[in-house]
């Protein structure tokens, strides 16, 4: 959330609190744009994308240490 955002967001990874956890960006045609890694914890994880993306549908996809994936939607606004 916010779902759509300005340019952060923050996705609640509590389900994998305590592991790390490699987070995607992905444009709608399918280029990565963004990684990250992040430590999962209980409190909602910010985000920050990076500047001069442009305005569009996206997707995070997190990426857990056991190979579990999941991904959403989102759209940036400008």
């Amino acid at each position: 959330f916010p779902n759509p955002t300005s340019g952060t967001l923050f996705a609640d990874l509590s389900d994998w609190q305590g592991e790390q956890l490699q987070v995607q960006i992905f444009n709608s045609q399918g280029q990565r744009v963004q990684q990250l890694t992040v430590q999962a914890s209980d409190a909602p994880q910010e985000i920050q994308l990076l500047e001069g993306l442009t305005t569009g549908l996206y997707f995070l996809e997190v990426l857990t240490e056991n190979g579990e994936k999941q991904a959403v939607r989102f759209v940036l606004q400008h």
